[in-house]
């Protein structure tokens, strides 16, 4: 069979050109049988007498079928002259020489031994595919060469791009062997515009059938899934076929069963693993999709992207290929020809779209420093290079000048990836070892839970039996359920039942022992479980998952609410696969980390566990970011302190720990501190020297502060630079302590000269240091901070004797401020009056001088002067205490044992607000609830008082409410509030209530009087008919009839006059109805007449143009009275407004140039308060009164306007600015 392979045609010179040459590409079309001569022509030459002759295939099958086939062809059995090894497996004994290997398995022997000295031969086969295996071998040989002249190396490849390994090889010789020995023959069949290119696969599958055609046909799919639907719904279809799937994570046995030999036509559905290597027997035809699932990987991301993609040609030919092996063949391309033409020539190679961290630690591992420059035939891409020394930083595998760390060095060592070693080194630390290595081993290889989709429900429910707290304990669970079957079933044949029956791949549960068992030999580990070392399950899990987040640093996401999904690092929006154990937690882990974040139809997190993010600063700190906010003083620990913010990868771990800051910045730290503790006072217990340089200090300050000027003594900053030269850097009161042990407090002494700048005038001599009130005196203060609210003179006074006090003697002040206030009282005058006072600074101080003592106000004292020494009277209204500038009132402080209860400037404030301050709230409203009167219908009581004394403080201090009617589930009840403001507001709605409660019967005799004559029924129609017109008119007069007056009732005699004058309303408003309305009725008939007359007469666009703009009014008017807000204060005008708007139409046509003018402003005004009204019900009561006054007076002033009659009040345009409620 060998000799009959193209490859026999150019034997000679194949060997010839091994003979003469280091490296020879040889460039074979599939079939040409170059995978099983090349070794054998090596033989042939005697090289396998000079040492081994490997031979690397891409998959584990293509080595082990080849190898097979080769050993058949010598003769031999498998193991003996010819072997192979592959992961966990081998058949290779001391005389075997000639190994079949896949391409990892001989960078792991260049990994041992960089010389490759047991080899004489290395033939790497299907270079084309270009792996990222394959591309470090091909680098790595191409360093060998030069050093070992005497080993040969070839390059088999189908025809795809030969010319890039001849040029990687200085020029090595190209030779090209005819593959396809029978011709094959293509067709392009594109699926319709309805078909997807499974429905088509299955339609090209049923043609091939339907012409009775023999041979076995295969297809290529993209993914396994489309695998498995193409292959159940053939099954179903072509009953007397075998239809087998064949895919990478498929066992060895399933696979095999494609090259046994049947009667029966095979109908094989594959990925692009049946592209190249293997050679199976009997296909005739190819369903070639065009489509392949390629693994990419984004640096910018970190994240593997699994795209369906268009393959190039060179895949589409080799695909093809596979029907022309045995005899003539037909492959059905799913695509058009012109599909085909726009497919790139070659696939891009894995080097240039994959993860580089493995390559780039083995490469440094190796002493290649500049993995830039290692001769790749193809150079990766420079951001993945790049991304690839990032991931080994974060791992801390190599330092900032990319320098292998004793960390990375170790990872080196291990042949795992890079996550993975870290992880176990990681383990060995937590004491876990032997969980962890079961844990990397599953991530090494495919997952072994299998979920057919004819029992996918079962499948799930036998799997969720292994749920853990997490996805990784859930692996763990798995592994020892099957381990314990392992010990309790035995056999083989027992333990496949078991996978059988738990949905579990036997072959990958296998592999997966083999691998733990590979990486337990490497790191010497005991296998036995690490449970009993922790305290408990919780503890154990902790560390577990620590060590997985090792290695899983660039994994880690934080959940965010508003996108409902999880934020990894670089920003990445991810969310949790469907088959983790986390999607079905009772609570979403705020925190998580994922062995693997891939794109298919979203960004999936898989592979995931909850964390802390406290972990993460353990395990990285050189990857941790921090900011800072700004610093502040802490009054408790008595040192600057600010919030520290840290951040991972641009996600943000904690927030708000606080951190001393004088760590980071000294200065700012120990100027903050010194002014803060030592010049303001914060210290609780302050040194002696202190507390006497302070105390000096205010005094000065209070002193410069009478006479209201700041440049006299040092300001706190000059105080603070005294402290800073005599301290250095100190920031908090721990490292003060310490200095004065050391040095001792003298050295801190600072003078009343070295505070002073110039001498304090003897002015401020004169004011006093308490205030008397009567037979009582409290203490004055004095600060100079304009603007703030300590500024001025402060009196403080105990809470309980403020009852006690005269409210007027506080506007006295002092006397140092007569002359100043009165001052600042006469500028209050209107010029007129203030010219009799110039110049006021004398007139000040002159009436200062002649004040009565005796009078208790101030301002009553003022006055009196005035009218005796300058003969005026004048208003006590014009002049206003609270305009005065802050220092010239006195700010009053009520305390209770030192506790500030109630601060104002205002000492009639004094007896209203003061007492609420203390606490006493609780207590008030249960006593207010106590006093509440429910169910009044009546106004039965004599009067309402504005304020009344509800309570009294523990100090004696009277608590003062103010009640007010509310409305109430039946009538009003008599409630207190403790802001005046409120209770006011909430009276105004009692009141209303209660009158609707006392009206109800005259309510009712006014709604039965509202109907309209039957003759105008006809003309009340356009505008909604009668029952419209009455809800209206009903609406506008209830308003009116119940709304609380402005001025607040709390006498009967004043609740009984406004319920008279109510009761008068209700009984006019309903039987005046009618004729208001047979009067707007009738005037808006006139109206709209009118309009068509002088329309008819003076025609023109522009005529028309203001004929439109008066009918639109007239809807208006008509719209604010059944549709919108109309009060009854206006309501009841409008048969008046409609006489007006006659003369407005007539003035409008007569004089448009006038009208125009005039009718602008009253536009303007309707359309300020239009939005205004809609508002009406949220004004409160007041407002609503100037409102509804605004409303008229607008009206008012279009019937001034445009008509000669009086109007209803006197009112201009002046007038109706002024009271607009804005």
């Amino acid at each position: 069979m060998a000799i009959e392979l193209p490859i026999r045609e150019k034997e000679e010179d194949i060997k010839q050109q091994i003979r003469d040459e280091q490296v020879v590409i040889i460039a074979g079309e599939t079939g040409s049988g170059k995978t099983t001569q090349l070794p054998q022509f090596c033989r042939e030459l005697g090289l396998h007498r000079r040492g081994r002759i490997a031979v690397t295939q891409p998959r584990r099958i293509a080595a082990t079928s080849t190898a097979q086939r080769v050993a058949e062809e010598l003769g031999s059995a498998l193991g003996d002259k010819v072997g192979y090894k592959i992961r966990f497996s081998q058949e290779v004994q001391a005389q075997t020489d000639t190994v079949f290997m896949t391409d990892g398995l001989l960078l792991n022997e260049i990994a041992r031994d960089r010389m490759l000295r047991d080899y004489s031969v290395v033939i790497i086969d299907e270079a084309h595919e270009r792996s990222l295996n394959i591309d470090i071998l091909l680098a790595f040989l191409r360093r060998l060469m030069e050093k070992r002249r005497d080993i040969k190396i070839i390059i088999s490849s189908a025809t795809i791009d030969t010319e890039l390994f001849s040029r990687h090889f200085e020029d090595a010789p190209i030779i090209s062997v005819s593959g396809r020995m029978y011709p094959v023959e293509i067709l392009y069949d594109p699926p319709e515009e309805e078909q997807d290119y499974i429905q088509k696969t299955l339609a090209a599958v049923d043609a091939i059938s339907a012409e009775d055609m023999h041979g076995d046909i295969l297809i290529f799919m993209p993914t396994e899934r489309d695998i498995r639907e193409v292959c159940e719904k053939l099954a179903g279809r072509q009953q007397n076929s075998s239809v087998l799937p064949l895919f990478a994570r498929l066992g060895k046995k399933e696979q095999n069963r494609i090259f046994t030999r049947s009667s029966r036509r095979k109908i094989i559905g594959a990925t692009n693993i049946a592209e190249t290597s293997l050679t199976i027997p009997g296909i005739s035809f190819v369903v070639d999709t065009g489509l392949a699932r390629i693994n990419r990987y984004s640096p910018s991301l970190r994240t593997n992207r699994l795209p369906v993609e268009q393959i190039s040609k060179a895949e589409a030919n080799q695909r093809a290929g596979r029907s022309g092996r045995m005899a003539g063949g037909i492959c059905i391309r799913l695509y058009t020809e012109k599909e085909f033409s726009s497919f790139s020539e070659f696939r891009t190679a894995e080097i240039r779209r994959s993860n580089l961290a493995g390559v780039v630690l083995s490469l440094l591992n190796y002493g290649i420093t500049s993995v830039e420059e290692f001769p790749f035939p193809e150079k990766p891409s420079s951001q993945a290079v790049r991304d690839a020394f990032v991931q080994l930083w974060e791992l801390g595998a190599i330092d900032t000048k990319r320098r292998l760390t004793s960390l990375g060095k170790s990872m080196a060592r291990l042949p795992l990836e890079p996550h993975i070693s870290r992880m176990m080194l990681q383990a060995k630390k937590e004491h876990i070892s032997h969980e962890a290595a079961l844990i990397c081993a599953a991530l090494s290889i495919v997952d072994p839970r299998e979920r057919p989709k004819d029992k996918a429900q079962e499948a799930d429910e036998r799997h969720r039996a292994y749920a853990g707290s997490s996805d990784f304990t859930t692996l763990l669970h798995l592994w020892e359920a099957y381990h314990d079957a392992f010990e309790k079933r035995g056999s083989q044949s027992a333990k496949r039942a078991y996978c059988r029956e738990n949905f579990l791949n036997y072959k990958r549960m296998r592999e997966w022992g083999d691998v733990y068992g590979q990486i337990r030999r490497i790191l010497k580990i005991t296998p036995h479980s690490s449970r009993e070392k922790f305290s408990s399950p919780q503890a154990f899990e902790t560390a577990l998952h620590r060590t997985i987040l090792s290695g899983l640093v660039s994994s880690v996401a934080t959940y965010d609410r508003e996108e409902k999904c999880y934020r990894a690092t670089r920003n990445r929006l991810v969310y949790l696969f469907p088959g983790s154990v986390i999607v079905r937690a009772k609570e979403t882990p705020p925190w998580i980390m994922a062995h693997e974040i891939v794109e298919t139809s979203r960004v999936f997190a898989r592979g995931v566990a909850p964390i802390d993010p406290a972990w993460i600063v353990e395990l990285f700190p050189h990857l941790i970011k921090k900011t800072h906010g700004p610093p502040f003083y802490d009054a408790e620990k008595e040192t600057v302190l600010c919030t520290e913010q840290r951040f991972f990868s641009g996600l943000q771990l904690a927030s708000g720990r606080k951190r001393f800051y004088g760590n980071i910045d000294p200065v700012v730290a120990r100027d903050m501190y010194m002014r803060e503790a030592l010049v303001e006072g914060a210290m609780v217990d302050p040194p002696a020297v202190i507390a006497e340089n302070r105390k000096r200090w205010c005094a000065l300050q209070e002193e410069q502060a009478k006479i209201r000027s700041g440049d006299y003594i040092c300001s706190p900053e000059e105080l603070v630079q005294m402290y800073a030269e005599r301290l250095g850097t100190v920031a908090s009161t721990r490292d003060l302590a310490g200095v004065l042990r050391k040095k001792g407090s003298r050295f801190l002494h600072i003078s009343e000269e070295e505070m002073c700048i110039t001498a304090i005038p003897d002015a401020a001599a004169a004011f006093p240091d308490a205030f008397t009130v009567g037979s009582h005196s409290f203490p004055l203060s004095y600060a100079f901070t304009p603007g703030k609210e300590q500024d001025g003179i402060t009196v403080r006074i105990p809470a309980k004797e403020s009852v006690h006090l005269s409210q007027e003697a506080f506007s006295w002040v002092v006397s140092p401020l007569w002359a100043e206030k009165i001052e600042a009282l006469l500028r209050q005058l209107p010029k007129a009056e203030r010219k009799r006072f110039v110049p006021l600074s004398e007139s000040g101080r002159f009436l200062a001088g002649v004040l009565d003592t005796r009078e208790k106000d101030f301002l009553e004292a003022l006055l009196k002067s005035i009218r005796k020494e300058y003969g005026i009277s004048i208003s006590r209204e014009r002049f206003s205490e609270a305009a005065l500038p802050e220092h010239l009132r006195l700010r009053i402080v009520l305390h209770t044992e030192g506790e500030e209860v109630f601060v104002t400037r205002d000492a009639a404030a004094l007896g209203d607000k003061m007492s609420l301050g203390d606490g006493a709230h609780g207590r008030i409203q249960k006593e207010i609830q106590e006093q509440e009167r429910r169910g009044i219908i009546s106004w039965d009581m004599e009067e309402i008082p504005r304020r009344e004394i509800i309570s009294h403080s523990s100090e004696g201090i009277p608590l003062w409410g103010y009640p007010a009617l509310v409305p109430d589930t039946i009538g009003v009840r008599r409630t207190v509030y403790t802001e005046e403001e409120k209770a006011i507001e909430a009276h105004y709605r009692g009141v209303s209530a209660l009158l609707k409660t006392m009206l109800r019967s005259e309510w009712r005799y006014c709604k039965k009087e509202l109907r309209i004559p039957k003759k105008l029924h006809l003309a009340a129609h356009p505008y909604g008919g009668e029952k419209k017109l009455c809800a209206a008119a009903a609406e506008s007069i209830s308003e009116a009839a119940f709304r609380a007056p402005l001025e607040v009732v709390r006498q009967r005699p004043e609740y009984e006059d406004l319920l008279k004058g109510r009761k008068m309303l209700l009984r006019r408003a309903g039987s005046e109805f009618s004729l208001h309305m047979e009067r707007l009725l009738e005037q808006l008939r006139k109206n709209y007449d009118f309009i068509e007359k002088l329309s008819a007469k003076n025609r023109g666009i522009h005529r028309e143009k203001i004929a439109r703009e008066l009918r639109d009014d007239l809807d208006i008017y008509m719209e604010q009275f059944t549709d919108g807000f109309c009060p009854y204060e206006v309501y009841q005008y409008y048969p008046r407004y409609m006489t007006a708007f006659y003369y407005r139409i007539e003035k409008a046509f007569t004089a448009p140039a006038k009208y125009a003018k005039l009718i602008a402003p009253l536009h303007e005004y309707q359309d300020a308060v239009a939005h205004i009204i809609e508002q009406f019900d949220n004004f409160r009561v007041p407002q609503q009164y100037d409102l509804l006054h605004l409303l008229f007076m607008i009206e008012e002033l279009g019937v001034q306007f445009f008509c000669t009659s009086p109007c209803a009040h006197g009112v201009c345009r002046e007038r109706k600015e002024s009271n607009h409620p804005s």
